[in-house]
């Protein structure tokens, strides 16, 4: 008699990445209103200094070494869960924008194929309803470029986290170097911003690898 195949087992959920997203919504929502009323370190750490770099170390966290195998499906997975909609949300305010100026009421940016298509990768802003949807556009270039350079540092056999972290790091500082300059408007200011998120994104990865498991007594491999 042949026996029932047991199911395969589910992955657990991950509670406390779960809590930290929970929280970094809370923080940009306060920030958002003034602080909300409430104290979430503001005085130590300025608003908008920390909390979208949180969402992006959270996305490094959850990066896995087998993505490498297949670059490209891994490219087109994050393209489907990250630009694909925010194209459809972009063009969903667009909507939105000519019924409300049809009720005589404008805000934001004029309807048009560049602003549905190409100021959502520059800026983001342009409908103003849905300005928050900047941050998906650099976050798929850091998934973008991260997969391809792990790509070929294993082809070359240098991969090391503690070295990607130090050149991410620089190509941060760089970033922000340039926005500095005043060199942060047009596709700059897309290439700015996917310099800044690289190392935040390296640091989820390497807590992942490196640094959780010394605080649980365990030893994961990369």
């Amino acid at each position: 008699m042949k026996q029932k195949a047991l199911p395969k087992k589910e992955e657990q959920t991950n509670l406390q990445f779960k809590l930290l997203s929970a929280i970094g919504i809370i923080i940009i929502v306060s920030g958002h209103c003034y602080h909300g009323g409430i104290s979430l370190a503001y005085e130590w750490f300025p608003t908008y200094s920390f909390n979208i770099s949180l969402f992006v170390f959270i996305s490094g966290y959850f990066y896995k070494a087998e993505y490498e195998q297949s670059a490209l499906r891994y490219i087109w997975k994050r393209c489907k869960r990250l630009v694909i909609p925010a194209y459809l949300w972009n063009i969903a305010y667009g909507l939105f924008v000519l019924l409300m100026q049809s009720l005589d009421y404008t805000i934001g940016a004029q309807v048009n194929p560049y602003n549905l298509f190409v100021m959502p990768i520059i800026d983001g802003e342009a409908f103003q309803y849905n300005l928050g949807s900047w941050f998906v556009y650099p976050l798929f270039l850091v998934c973008v470029l991260n997969v391809l350079f792990r790509k070929l540092c294993g082809k070359t056999k240098i991969k090391n986290e503690y070295f990607i972290l130090a050149l991410y790091l620089a190509v941060g500082m760089w970033g922000i170097q340039l926005a500095a300059d005043g060199h942060n408007s047009g596709m700059l200011k897309l290439l700015t911003r996917t310099m800044l998120f690289l190392p935040c994104f390296q640091l989820g990865r390497l807590y992942n690898t490196r640094w959780e498991q010394r605080s649980k007594g365990t030893r994961l491999t990369a």
